[in-house]
């Protein structure tokens, strides 16, 4: 699939409905590539300070028992940085991957012209599901109902929204390093993000503890395909709005 060209979207938009609309547009689809690429760079963090640990002080597939003993001591200081270093590169790649599925309903919302209907939705009322409950009723926009609904629908979505959430505005879930004993899985050491519970509105839903490294690229690699299929769909409804 082609990559979604936006200077193309801004001329469309500014044909159908004004350079007034191309100044809300361009910030908003720039957003939406800048947190992929911060997504991919905090991520690929991870994996950099991981792999300089292990080359350091867990070589040979030692254990992180090994780290306790008394030749070790002096990694005992590495590791805790490598935990605080870690923790904020997952933390910003959960965060900025969910700001993707956000500032694509806006992009959604501004690049259809959405925002100049009788009744504009306010800021504050902008959202996924604002936005595809609007591009649902919308004749001209039937064929981008269906990916748009597709933005909040993946099989990790919801995991990844809740810790998103949860560190934003309670509680910051710390990032563990997860050794494999049983030595079957292919890397024996993993970021892992622990289980924890969240209120919700039919009472507490538990999350489990999950690998890092696969929440967060099942959810990237399927945002950037839709970002994609959405933009071309949003491109071809414009074709036929713009004179």
């Amino acid at each position: 699939m082609l990559p979604w060209d936006l200077h193309h979207t801004y001329g469309l938009v500014e044909r159908a409905f004004g350079r007034d609309q191309v100044a809300l547009v361009k910030p908003c689809l720039q957003s939406v590539v800048d947190r992929q690429h911060f997504a991919s760079y905090h991520f690929k963090e991870t994996q950099r300070l991981l792999k300089s640990f292990k080359r350091k002080h867990l070589a040979h597939n030692n254990l992180l028992l090994a780290l306790y003993g008394a030749r070790n001591a002096p990694a005992k200081v590495p590791f805790e940085v490598l935990m605080i270093k870690a923790g904020a590169h997952a933390t910003a790649c959960v965060q900025a991957i969910h700001a993707v599925s956000d500032i694509l309903a806006s992009g959604v919302y501004f690049t259809t012209g959405l925002n100049l209907s009788a009744k504009p939705l306010s800021d504050r009322k902008i959202s996924i599901n604002s936005v595809t409950n609007l591009v649902k009723l919308t004749p001209s926009l039937a064929n981008l109902a269906d990916p748009v609904s597709r933005i909040a629908a993946g099989p990790q979505y919801e995991h990844l929204a809740a810790l998103s959430n949860l560190s934003k505005h309670r509680t910051i879930i710390r990032t563990n390093l997860n050794e494999d004993w049983t030595r079957k899985r292919k890397e024996l050491h993993e970021f892992h993000l622990p289980a924890f519970s969240r209120a919700t509105k039919s009472g507490q839903k538990h999350y489990p503890e999950v690998s890092f490294a696969s929440l967060t690229e099942a959810e990237y690699n399927r945002l950037s395909l839709l970002v994609i299929e959405i933009g071309h769909e949003i491109n071809a409804a414009l074709t036929k709005i713009a004179p």
